[in-house]
Order: structure tokens, then C-alpha cells, then sequence
């Protein structure tokens, strides 16, 4: 079940970003995912749920998520669950 719920989110983060892998060829990035729930996580577990969806953002942008052309950050907000993803140049 895990194992499945981690493609899922991997997958959809691949499919909701990959029309942008040409926009931001090349470029130095800071991508920020935001976590929305109903409670707040602490900073590893917050980081820790985000493997997938990080793995689907890179995979999408063809770059490997430990690239140094990328800056990782990390938010959460109260709300019904979700995934806002923020990329930004530089």
C-alpha cells in the first residue's frame, strides 16, 4: 500500500510538471514544495513525505534531484490535503 501511494504521488508530480522540462533547461532552480494538511509536521517527517513527489518533479524536469543546480525548500499550510509546488528561477 505504500509502495503504491509513493508511485502514485511520483507519477503525478512527473505528469503535472513535464511540459516544463524545456523552460527550465539549463537554468539554476529553487523549487519549493508546500505541504497542505490538517496538522503540521516536523521538519524531517515534513521533508521525508516529500520523497516521492520530489523524485516526480526532477524526473520531469530531467534533472537528477541531487543536482546542485537545484535548491530544495520545504512549507507547510493548514488546509485539505495537498501539494502546491513552486519553482523559481535562480
Amino acid at each position: 500500500m505504500k509502495a503504491k501511494r509513493a508511485k502514485g504521488h511520483r507519477e503525478a508530480a512527473f505528469l503535472m510538471l513535464k511540459r516544463y522540462r524545456r523552460t527550465f533547461h539549463g537554468a539554476i532552480l529553487t523549487i519549493t514544495l508546500t505541504r497542505i494538511g490538517i496538522r503540521k509536521l516536523d521538519g524531517d517527517n515534513l521533508q521525508r513525505s516529500f520523497k516521492s513527489t520530489r523524485d516526480g518533479v526532477a524526473d520531469a524536469l530531467g534533472i537528477d534531484d541531487g543536482s546542485d543546480r537545484i535548491e530544495w525548500k520545504y512549507a507547510q499550510e493548514k488546509g485539505k490535503y495537498g501539494v502546491k509546488v513552486t519553482i523559481e528561477l535562480g
